[in-house]
């Protein structure tokens, strides 16, 4: 019986080599010497079988295949084809001829191990290998630490290592670091291993922003460990607000200082206004539109607006429930609170005890919201029960 090619092509990259251990890996492990082989029926040739007899190796004039046992008396039947593209088991380099598998040129999958994913280095004599190590890498890419120098600096063989696991960027040599196109691959899908990369990435507009638009679990990061020319460059730091919000807070000191630049954000998010620098914190235009966004940005505003009651007023009438962080003479301020629950009612829960004593006021509140008087003094509730009845 004619031996597939495929198993005499293993044989000749395995050195024809005895089982050597239990774990299903790869049929070198389970194979057997040829004067063990036992002809089961016909067209059935029995070649190996793993130590506790689970899985049994066969061949018949057609194919190549195993049974595994999966219950008492079941068996079940893989394909040596199926098998061998199976991604998740480990493997042992020092049971491979690799000089066959090189002078084969490492091509065709089938010539080369199929999983390298529980490899912990690459062996001395691959190293210098770049087919075998872009195969290697392609599948565990954080052996990019293990190559020669020379492979180090090979852009091709970086790329694979990246693509595969952007952790490997850490292995990386400083020239590598500094390497955009290796740089851009990395940050699509992580974005706060920007901090590794050299000052030219760090600089660039493409990569920065190309971080932040594919990285949004990390977005800020991405900002964080930019350039400082970048993040002084007004026009890309607008590009880049409009994305994320908090990358403001990394913003050069000049552009946290800047109208517009500040605007972009807390249109977007209000409080980023806590970032902002203390003039633009009392510039009344900025502040208003951050609180329209977002109630809370108030307490974020320069003591000298926060004690101006016409500025109070205009807040009110940006977002009642501004009210919350406003000093509290002004939430003890009847005609501040008035147009407060006339907006929302629920605005109540904010006024000073005294106005939510007062059965008008919580009339009027509830009158927007019937739920308001949830908020009102245990007295007035007491009298608007005694008025249902």
């Amino acid at each position: 019986m004619k031996l597939p090619y495929l198993l005499k092509t293993f044989l000749s990259l395995t050195d024809g080599r005895e089982p050597w251990h239990n774990t299903f890996i790869h049929f070198s492990n389970v194979i057997s010497p040829i004067s063990e082989w036992k002809l089961l029926t016909r067209n059935v040739l029995l070649i190996g079988k793993t130590l506790d007899s689970n899985i049994q190796l066969l061949v018949n004039s057609k194919n190549l295949f195993f049974l595994r046992k999966v219950k008492e008396n079941s068996l079940e039947r893989l394909k040596f084809k199926d098998w061998i593209q199976r991604k998740n088991f480990s493997f042992e380099y020092i049971h491979y001829n690799i000089e066959a598998v090189n002078k084969r040129g490492a091509t065709n999958s089938t010539l080369l191990p199929y999983s390298f994913t529980h490899f912990t280095t690459i062996p001395n004599c691959c190293k210098a290998k770049k087919n075998i190590v872009k195969s290697i890498l392609s599948q565990k890419g954080l052996l990019l630490e293990f190559v020669s120098p020379e492979l180090m600096e090979d852009e091709q063989v970086v790329l694979c290592a990246v693509k595969q696991n952007p952790n490997a960027f850490k292995f990386c040599s400083e020239r590598m670091k500094n390497n955009v196109r290796v740089v851009l691959e990395t940050v699509r899908k992580s974005a706060d291993l920007l901090k590794y990369a050299g000052d030219v990435p760090k600089n660039n507009h493409e990569v920065v922003l190309t971080a932040t638009a594919h990285c949004k679990d990390t977005l800020e990061n991405s900002i964080r460990f930019a350039g400082e020319a970048l993040k002084a460059d007004k026009q890309y730091m607008l590009k880049v607000v409009n994305i994320c919000d908090m990358a403001f807070k990394y913003a050069s000191e000049e552009l946290r200082n800047d109208p517009e630049v500040t605007l972009q954000a807390v249109k977007k998010r209000g409080c980023i206004l806590q970032y902002a620098s203390r003039n633009i914190r009392q510039n009344r235009h900025v502040v208003l539109q951050a609180i329209e966004c977002d109630a809370k940005a108030l307490k974020y505003a320069s003591e000298l607006l926060r004690q101006d009651r016409s500025f109070i007023v205009e807040a009110i009438q940006c977002n009642p429930k501004a009210l919350e962080n406003a000093p509290d003479a002004f939430r003890n301020d009847r005609e501040i609170v008035r147009q407060a629950v006339q907006r929302d009612g629920l605005t109540l829960a904010f006024a000073s005890n005294v106005l939510r004593n007062d059965l008008s006021m919580v009339v009027l509140a509830m009158t927007q919201n019937l739920n308001a008087i949830q908020f009102a003094s245990n007295d007035v509730q007491f009298q608007l029960s005694q008025h249902e009845n």
